[in-house]
């Protein structure tokens, strides 16, 4: 799975993220930041915290179907540090949108096809 999510992420321009390394955090609140990618800073532990491989396969984005446009980015961010950490801004965040990954797990992912050739 790992391999097929770096392929998409290459082909849509995102170089040098390795989804086993990467990390999709879910947080309980955010401050606004302008100097973050995303637009958005947490100074707290993340509530959920997962690999993008993780994330994709276990589709944790499917929560936020039925939210506004946007909300995906305010809850959640694309970071280099685990969950263990306390401050989640521009120092450590991934040039990535929780929202574009959606996207791009959504339109050009097929994870189980993918499995069952594997088998």
């Amino acid at each position: 799975a790992s391999r097929e999510i770096k392929a998409a992420l290459l082909k849509h321009g995102y170089h040098d993220i390795d989804p086993d390394t990467v990390f999709y955090h879910r947080f309980n609140g955010a401050m606004s930041s302008s100097r973050s990618y995303n637009g958005w800073a947490h100074d707290t532990a993340p509530v959920q915290s997962y690999t993008l491989t993780q994330a994709v396969m276990l589709n944790v984005f499917n929560e936020y179907r039925d939210t506004s446009p946007g909300t995906i980015d305010v809850d959640t961010g694309i970071y280099t540090q685990g969950a263990g950490h306390s401050r989640y801004d521009e120092h450590n965040e991934v040039r990535l949108l929780s929202s574009a990954l959606w996207d791009i797990a959504y339109y050009n992912l097929d994870i189980q096809s993918t499995y069952t050739q594997e088998l």
